[in-house]
C-alpha cells in the first residue's frame, strides 16, 4: 500500500504479528524516510528502552535504575542524539542539528557539517550565528563575515566577539584580516603607481614599493580606510604564522608613511603604532630581540599602572616569553605584577611560564614565600613528574 494512511495498517499489523521491536523498527524507517528526525528521536528513545528492558514510557531520567543500566541509557541517549544531530545537520537543518549535538559535547561533528555546507543567500546569517556566536567553528564563522559582509564589519566583530575566542581561533581570525588587507592595500597601491608610471610593479611588498615613491603619500592621500589599517595592526600582535607576521610588519611599512592626521593615538606600549609593532614583531621572528626587549621593559618600568593599567607591563612579559626567554618572563612576572597574575590576560600565568622555562623551583618559592600552599604543592607535583 502507498497512501500515507496505509502507515498506520502497515505498523498496526506489524505489531500484532511481529511485535513490539518490529513495529518501532518499522516507525524509526518511515520517519527517515519522511526527514521526521525530532519524532525519529523519540522513536529512537522507545526502541533503547525496549532493548534496556525498561517500560516503554519510562522516564530517562533514571532515578530508580542500577548504575550499570543508568550507564547503558545515558550512552544510549546520547548516540541517539549524536545520529539525530547528524542527520538534522547532513539535511541542512543545521541550528536543529546543533540542539541536539551541543548537549551531548559534540561540536566537531557540528563543525564537520557547517564546514562543508554550501554558503548561500538564505543561510549566511545562520551559519555566522552558528559557527561564530554559538562557538561551533568561530574562524570559519568569522571568514564568512570577512567574505560576505567586509572589513569593516569584520573588525567590529573581531572586537566585540573574537577576544573571547580561544587563542588558536583568535589568530586564525587575525591572520584572514592581515591577509585580505594586505591583499586589498597591495592592489590599490600597484594600481596607483601604474596609473602613474605606465608599468606595472612586480614587488608585493610595501617595503620595496615605497621607500622611492614618496609621492604615493603626497597631500595626505592613503589607499585603504586608514582606521581599519590601524586596527588589523592591532590585532596582528597575535599572530604566530611567519608569513602572516611577514605581512603585517609590511603594512606597518604602509602605515607609518602616513600623514600624522592618519596615526592615530593607541595605548601604550604600542602609542607610535607602526613602529613599535614593527619592532615587537621583527622580535617574534627572531630579529633585534635585543632592542625590542630593552624598548618594552622601559615602557613596562616607566608606565603609570594606576592611570595606564598593566598592559604595557604584560606585554613585555608576553614578548619575553614568545621569544624564548621564559624564566625572565617569570621574574618580571614576580616583580612587576602584583601577586605575579596577569590582570588583562596578555601575559602568561606564572604556572605556564615555570613549566615553559622548566623551573618549578623558582616557582614553589614564590608560593612559599607567598604562603600559598596549594600553588607550593601543585608545583612540587610539577617538579616531580618533569
Amino acid at each position: 500500500m502507498s497512501t500515507t494512511s496505509s502507515i498506520y495498517d502497515q505498523i498496526q499489523e506489524t505489531l500484532q504479528q511481529s511485535g513490539t521491536e518490529a513495529a518501532l523498527e518499522k516507525l524509526a524507517a518511515e520517519l527517515v524516510s519522511s526527514k521526521k528526525f525530532h519524532e525519529l528521536f523519540e522513536a529512537r528513545k522507545l526502541q533503547l528502552r525496549l532493548q534496556l528492558g525498561l517500560p516503554l514510557l519510562f522516564s530517562e531520567a533514571g532515578d530508580d535504575l542500577d548504575d550499570a543500566t543508568r550507564n547503558k541509557l545515558e550512552d544510549g541517549l546520547s548516540e541517539i542524539c549524536r545520529d539525530i544531530g547528524a542527520a538534522l545537520m547532513a539535511d541542512g537543518r543545521l541550528r536543529e542539528g546543533g540542539m541536539y549535538l551541543r548537549p551531548v559535547g559534540e561540536n566537531e561533528i557540528a563543525k564537520e557539517y557547517l564546514l562543508r555546507t554550501e554558503t548561500n543567500d538564505e543561510n549566511i546569517d545562520e551559519l555566522i550565528e552558528l559557527a561564530l556566536r554559538e562557538g561551533i567553528a568561530p574562524a570559519h564563522g568569522f571568514n564568512l563575515v570577512l567574505q560576505h559582509y567586509g572589513t569593516c564589519n569584520s573588525i567590529t566583530t573581531f572586537d566585540a566577539e573574537m577576544n573571547q575566542q580561544p587563542p588558536a581561533e583568535k589568530k586564525m581570525a587575525a591572520g584572514m584580516l592581515v591577509e585580505h588587507l594586505h591583499a586589498e592595500l597591495l592592489e590599490n597601491v600597484l594600481s596607483d603607481i601604474t596609473s602613474e608610471e605606465t608599468t606595472r610593479p612586480t614587488s608585493n611588498r610595501f617595503a620595496e614599493l615605497l621607500p622611492e615613491r614618496e609621492w604615493l603619500f603626497d597631500g595626505n592621500r592613503y589607499h585603504i580606510d586608514t582606521t581599519h589599517l590601524a586596527s588589523v595592526i592591532r590585532f596582528a600582535r597575535v599572530l604566530s604564522d611567519e608569513n602572516q607576521i611577514k605581512l603585517a610588519i609590511d603594512l606597518t611599512e604602509y602605515g607609518q608613511r602616513l600623514s600624522s592626521q592618519y596615526q592615530y593615538e593607541n595605548e601604550e606600549p604600542f602609542s607610535d603604532l607602526y613602529p613599535t609593532t614593527r619592532l615587537y614583531l621583527n622580535a617574534i621572528l627572531g630579529n633585534d630581540v635585543a632592542d625590542a626587549v630593552t624598548f618594552f621593559e622601559k615602557k613596562a618600568r616607566e608606565c603609570d599602572t594606576y592611570n595606564q593599567g598593566y598592559m604595557p607591563v604584560e606585554v613585555y612579559i608576553e614578548l619575553l616569553s614568545r621569544v624564548g626567554k621564559p624564566a625572565e618572563a617569570m621574574e618580571a612576572l614576580i616583580e612587576l605584577m602584583p601577586d605575579a597574575s596577569p590582570k588583562i590576560g596578555i601575559a602568561p600565568t606564572i604556572m605556564e611560564l615555570a613549566n615553559s622555562a622548566k623551573d618549578f623551583g623558582r616557582f614553589t618559592r614564590f608560593c612559599r614565600e607567598n604562603d600559598d600552599l596549594l600553588g607550593f604543592v601543585t608545583g612540587l607535583l610539577h617538579s616531580e613528574k618533569k
